[in-house]
């Protein structure tokens, strides 16, 4: 199994590597990580826009073909108004 992740820097310059890796390699949804990940860079502050897509490719090892259960998740997040 291989995933990727494409983030903005409202996760990667906030959570860090070794945090962003135990979340994305957790067993679970693709969208449960993408929530993950986008709540982790919230609670270390958050003060950027955070946008997170993850590709899970789970590949047919008999057949060397993508398995229909390669999955993908994304999800964004604007911090609020500091002044509204």
């Amino acid at each position: 199994d291989d995933k990727v992740l494409l983030c903005s820097d409202g996760l990667w310059d906030t959570v860090d590597e070794k945090d962003i890796q135990n979340i994305l390699y957790f067993p679970k949804p693709v969208k449960d990580i993408c929530n993950d990940l986008i709540h982790k860079a919230n609670m270390e502050g958050g003060h950027d826009n955070i946008t997170v897509l993850v590709v899970h490719h789970k590949p047919d090892q008999k057949k060397k073909k993508v398995n229909k259960e390669s999955s993908y998740g994304i999800v964004f997040n604007y911090p609020e108004e500091e002044n509204q």
